[in-house]
């Protein structure tokens, strides 16, 4: 900070220079001088001046043109200026104003004028400087806060990320949220959907012989190809459970049995892959339901959970599990498979009927081998109408006829683990 506000005196006569100059210092100003337009600009430039009095009438560059071009500069701008002239006319003081002067001191000059413009001036000079500090500070406050916000909002948009692996941004949507921060518990909403259940078959015994890293990591590997077709096809993972998972399909059970048909064909890659280290390929079984269910979330205030709630989905679990039990890849109930637009466009044949806990009907349930390798397919194909043929007697309780059925399926399908359940049943029924 300066101890005195610096002046310029500009005059071509140097006896008008002293002369400002010897009334100026003694009342705690400092004075530089200039006696030339072009040699007062040179002063400007390498000093922070606080005031310019400057002659009208000077050889050359005259005091208008001096002060349009001072103006010229935003960093001086500001810097008052104070035309000394002997001119009365008003059209010259309008010329001075136009030019960017802020006030006029006439010759001869009187002390007592001159110094209390000085004093008005360099007072408002401090207040624009006071001003101009305040509006830097608050600049560089702006910019600052801009930046922490900016930082904030990078690590919100991380943190949502992060949470949307958690909670899935479908099932957001659906309770009409757009962040996790937003939900409450208690949040539901209904509507209908495809339920798919998938698991790896005999996980517990291929986990065995594994360490837990390699467990988990096997998981890991095996879920990485299981993702993608899910939110390919519009669905989303509700949950992983072990070693499965539980995915939703809000748009049709079209895309729910497309989804497990990619699946068995990423399946197929991985177990090339373990293949060519020597390790042993693995199975899954896809159940897929639809229905009306509800989405919402449980559990207390320090601890919730987004759930699907619905006889729907006890029914994909159901139908998962008579995949296992039939050695299928994908088993659909009659609601998926009567809901896709054109049913002849998959290959299936119908497996059987499965009890439902609290359901009075049986649900029926259809395989949709599209995932088989084409030469399986071609085999299930040719047998379908004997394996049918044999279903159909096991529930007409025909059973000697259903098990010579299965026996001419298992001529053409030697490997059909669904033919062999049937049969284990039968012959459990004949032992009994």
């Amino acid at each position: 900070m300066k101890d005195k506000p610096l002046l310029l005196v500009v005059d071509d006569l140097i006896q008008n220079v002293e002369l400002l100059e010897a009334l100026l210092v003694p009342h705690h100003y400092e004075v530089i001088t200039a006696t030339s337009g072009q040699e007062a600009l040179l002063a400007i430039a390498g000093n922070a001046i606080d005031l310019i009095l400057s002659d009208v009438k000077m050889p050359g560059m005259d005091g208008f043109e001096l002060t349009a071009r001072v103006r010229r500069d935003p960093a001086n701008q500001l810097v008052p200026i104070i035309l000394v002239t002997a001119l009365r006319e008003t059209s010259d003081r309008i010329k001075g104003i136009e030019a960017g002067c802020d006030d006029f001191l006439s010759k001869p000059i009187n002390k007592e004028e001159l110094l209390a413009r000085v004093r008005s001036l360099l007072k408002v000079k401090a207040y624009d400087d006071l001003m101009q500090n305040y509006r830097r500070e608050l600049e560089a406050e702006v910019i600052k806060r801009t930046e922490e916000l900016s930082a904030l909002t990078v690590t919100l948009t991380d943190n949502n990320k992060a949470m949307r692996r958690f909670v899935p941004e479908q099932f957001l949507r659906h309770l009409g949220r757009s962040t996790i921060d937003e939900v409450k518990l208690g949040d539901h909403t209904s509507a209908n959907m495809a339920v798919m259940f998938a698991d790896i078959r005999q996980f517990s015994t291929l986990s065995e012989q594994m360490s837990p890293e390699e467990t988990f990591a096997f998981i890991n590997q095996y879920l990485a190809r299981l993702g993608p077709p899910v939110r390919n096809h519009g669905g989303f993972i509700d949950k992983y459970i072990g070693d499965g998972i539980m995915a939703l399909f809000p748009e049709s059970p079209e895309s729910a049995v497309k989804c497990a048909i990619e699946m068995h064909g990423q399946l197929n890659d991985f177990n090339r892959q373990r293949q060519e280290t020597r390790q042993e390929p693995i199975k899954i079984g896809i159940g897929l339901h639809e229905g009306r269910l509800m989405l919402g979330t449980i559990g207390e205030q320090e601890r919730m959970d987004g759930t699907v709630i619905s006889d729907t989905v006890n029914t994909a679990s159901r139908i998962e599990g008579i995949s296992k039990q039939f050695g299928i890849g994908v088993a659909v109930s009659e609601r998926i498979l009567f809901n896709l637009e054109d049913p002849s466009a998959y290959h299936f044949r119908f497996i059987g009927k499965v009890d439902v806990k609290g359901r009075h009907e049986s649900v029926s349930i259809f395989e949709i081998y599209d995932g088989d390798s084409a030469e399986l397919k071609a085999k299930k194909d040719s047998t379908k109408g004997l394996f049918e043929r044999g279903v159909s007697a096991f529930y007409s309780e025909q059973y000697e006829q259903a098990n010579e059925f299965f026996k001419n399926v298992l001529v053409g399908l030697p490997e059909d683990e669904a033919c062999f359940h049937y049969m284990r049943i039968l012959r459990k029924m004949c032992n009994a």
